[in-house]
């Protein structure tokens, strides 16, 4: 039975992944048949993988170490930050997940759970997507396109000297180190932090779209503001008259469910729109620069806490056998669910 879950785990992310190789990483030995072919740690499985390749870290109670993408591009999927399965088990990563160099252009990482951060530079094309990420994304020296899109992010993204960055539809606390216009920052939440700062060295940018939770604007110079919705009164998104303003409101909540974790990221909290909430779309709300909600429910990357907490491919969540004994010969029943998520 259990090589028989892995094959159809194989096949359905097949599905997902076209005509690349698919390696599997799996550390969980107590519940899962490691067979040829698979591994049980992630550096093994990136110097077996050919450039274009799929690796699948499963789930798993032991988290995996670091690990560095170097000499090819990879897409690297988990099974989400917060999978809704019949164990629960995250593809957790305990330490730095980094990509090096020009070879890696086109990468993707989906769905993992990291307790530090996910670093990379001299790169382009790089996508992130429905992760949990414990400290920061950090852009390096010579980077450009990327994607960062549907996430948790529980400190910063640090933007650097970098182009053609565009960071949509997450909850986060900062954008750190940006100067170029072709930066966009549109249809996050930003939650309290110490210092009260969304913005720290942070010039030109685009920001559109977002939602301030007990936040303050102040620190971006010379920025296209539009649109976004501060709860705090205070809030100065002309910030001395150096930025380009238009239809901002300020202390204006977008009526979230937020009391589990008021002040700071949870993801026991609701970050659905109540009815009444500014954030709507028309004629609902005021809404957005593109008709869509404010926040992270509008916008071309709607997000879902629930619904895009797992990863977007198939995946089994529950699986029991319906008889404990079986005698030798006999077939083995069990019942299977499946589901994906867009």
């Amino acid at each position: 039975m259990k090589r028989q879950m892995i094959v159809f785990i194989l096949l359905m992310t097949a599905a997902f992944t076209g005509n690349a190789t698919i390696l599997t990483v799996n550390n969980n030995t107590a519940l899962t048949n490691v067979s040829a072919g698979q591994y049980t740690s992630v550096p093994p499985a990136i110097t077996a993988a050919s450039p274009g390749d799929t690796l699948y870290i499963h789930g798993s109670p032991t988290p995996y170490p670091m690990f560095v993408v170097f000499g090819k591009n990879l897409t690297i999927i988990g099974t989400g930050f917060n999978p809704d399965n019949q164990f629960g088990f995250k593809s957790t990563i305990s330490g730095d997940v980094r990509f090096i160099g020009t070879a890696t252009a086109g990468s993707r990482v989906i769905g993992l759970d990291l307790v530090r951060s996910l670093t990379m530079s001299q790169t382009q094309n790089i996508s992130i997507s429905r992760c949990k990420i414990g400290e920061r994304v950090e852009l390096g020296a010579s980077v450009s396109n990327v994607e960062i899109i549907n996430n948790v992010i529980i400190d910063a993204v640090l933007v650097g000297n970098n182009s053609d960055v565009t960071i949509s539809n997450n909850i986060l606390r900062r954008i750190v180190n940006s100067n170029k216009n072709s930066v966009t920052v549109t249809n996050n939440v930003f939650h309290y932090i110490i210092s009260n700062k969304v913005f720290w060295s942070v010039t030109n940018i685009v920001f559109a779209n977002n939602v301030l939770q007990g936040v303050n604007a102040l620190g971006c110079e010379y920025c296209a503001m539009n649109n976004n919705m501060a709860s705090d009164p205070t809030v100065d998104f002309g910030y001395s008259m150096t930025n380009s303003i238009g239809d901002n409101s300020v202390g204006v909540g977008p009526l979230y469910d937020v009391t589990a974790s008021p002040g700071f990221i949870s993801l026991s909290n609701d970050y659905t729109l109540q009815p009444g909430s500014p954030a709507l779309a028309p004629p609902d709300g005021l809404g957005g620069s593109d008709g869509s909600d404010v926040g992270i429910t509008g916008g071309a990357f709607p997000f879902d806490l629930v619904e895009k907490a797992d990863s977007p491919i198939p995946q089994i969540y529950f699986m029991n056998m319906t008889k404990s004994n079986v005698p030798q010969g006999d077939d083995i029943q069990f019942n299977v669910k499946v589901r994906t998520q867009n």
